[in-house]
């Protein structure tokens, strides 16, 4: 699949050519949600969700800062990963359910989380829906 987009939006264009030149293919096109492959066995698949200004800023709130080889990034908090996945679960991308339910339960239960907990309802009822936390409920038993 070919790395075009609207020239609209100039940060979409942006990522589209930096991973086109570092080799990655697009291969779903979700609008805000990306997925793209390396070239053959060269690095990660990469997912990439486009937020706006406003939301980066608050997903900066609380990330704390990691060595990943050369380069330093900012890991969002966990309840910031978890209103992520949730999102994703609420837009229904395609493939991507399963995944997102097991990476709820272990993100909850590497960091000693009750998934029955206020905490993560509430997280549930803000970003994503009552069936998704249901179903949450239901995949960790």
């Amino acid at each position: 699949m070919s790395l075009k987009c609207s020239p609209a939006n100039p940060k979409r264009a942006a990522w589209l050519d930096l991973l086109g030149q570092q080799g990655y293919s697009l291969v779903h096109d979700g609008g805000h949600f990306l997925q793209f492959n390396p070239a053959a066995g060269t690095a990660w698949p990469l997912d990439l969700i486009l937020v706006s200004a406003d939301t980066f800023a608050k997903l900066g709130h609380g990330a704390r800062e990691i060595e990943f080889g050369p380069v330093r990034l900012g890991v969002p908090s966990l309840d910031h990963q978890i209103a992520l996945k949730l999102h994703v679960l609420k837009q229904q991308v395609a493939g991507r359910g399963f995944k997102e339910l097991v990476d709820i339960s272990s993100l909850t239960q590497a960091n000693g989380i009750d998934l029955r907990s206020e905490r993560i309802r509430v997280l549930c009822n803000k970003f994503g829906t009552c069936e998704i936390y249901e179903r949450i409920l239901a995949f960790s038993g």
